[in-house]
């Protein structure tokens, strides 16, 4: 199981029933040793930005290619295959988030970008006219800000919370880790040789400085944690307790609450 601790350090203490000979002798009670939090941390944005220039040879894709311009630790990155319908017109590019930050990433994460992204470079009479603008548009954005919107007003925009991890894993990204492909699908008209896109990028972090995970654990238990550690917020840390020989029923309590005696931790 997973337990979020709610603004308190994560701690493991164990009640243990010990037997002799069958029969109960004592019931001692671990007292919790974590400490409350004085404050909550604030969540930290991270930022990025790409530019994609994107060529075609007659009605096939020629070649994709991804510049980052401008990052803080987070990067736009192409994973996959980009693919081309010539029967539709649809440009697909696969786009993922990378977390090149030493901190967990978390939602709200999300890929935008406005009309003016989309921009053709040849041929010339297309990249120099100004009412060519239909010839490249976004086909599945999962919204469009509003234009009074407070930020990102009037732009697609492409949610990761869902893509962030493998499904059945925590949705983050741990530091070096790649989100899962989001689809950018675009729009081309015939006679487009040459195109650039820019896209931008955010992704939330619950910046907070590393904590104890503080473990209590009396005579006649195996298993781990035995000693105490030191957990990242965001972190997964797994633990398991079994009786000793001549020893039964461990109980394990987790900020105070009974808990399996095996299972995991989300530390924060």
């Amino acid at each position: 199981m997973s337990y979020r601790s709610r603004g308190l350090l994560p701690c493991l203490s164990v009640l243990l029933l010990v037997s002799c000979d069958g029969q109960p002798t004592s019931n001692t009670s671990a007292t919790p040793r974590g400490a409350a939090r004085t404050s909550t941390p604030g969540a930290a944005s991270f930022q990025a930005c790409a530019t994609l220039d994107v060529s075609f040879h007659g009605q096939s894709l020629d070649e994709v290619s991804l510049t980052t311009a401008c990052t803080s630790g987070l990067k736009v990155v192409l994973h996959g295959i980009a693919t081309f319908d010539k029967k539709t017109n649809f440009l697909r590019l696969p786009v993922a988030l990378e977390n090149g930050t030493n901190v967990t990433l978390r939602a709200p994460a999300h890929i935008y970008g406005w009309e003016d992204s989309l921009r053709v470079l040849s041929p010339h009479g297309l990249a120099t006219n100004p009412h060519t603008a239909t010839y490249l548009e976004f086909t599945n954005s999962d919204s469009l800000m509003s234009i009074g919107a407070p930020a990102f007003a009037g732009a697609s925009l492409w949610r990761l919370d869902s893509l962030l991890a493998p499904a059945g894993q925590p949705q983050q990204i741990l530091p070096g880790a790649r989100s899962q492909v989001q689809w950018i699908e675009i729009s081309v008209k015939s006679g487009v040789h040459s195109l650039s896109l820019a896209l931008g990028a955010a992704a939330t972090s619950a910046a907070a400085p590393a904590g104890p995970i503080l473990v209590e654990v009396e005579g006649g238990v195996h298993g781990s944690p035995l000693v105490d550690s030191i957990a990242q917020v965001g972190d997964v840390v797994a633990y398991d307790f079994t009786p000793a020989p001549g020893f039964t029923n461990v109980q394990v309590r987790l900020d105070g609450q009974a808990v399996p005696t095996f299972g995991t931790i989300l530390a924060g």
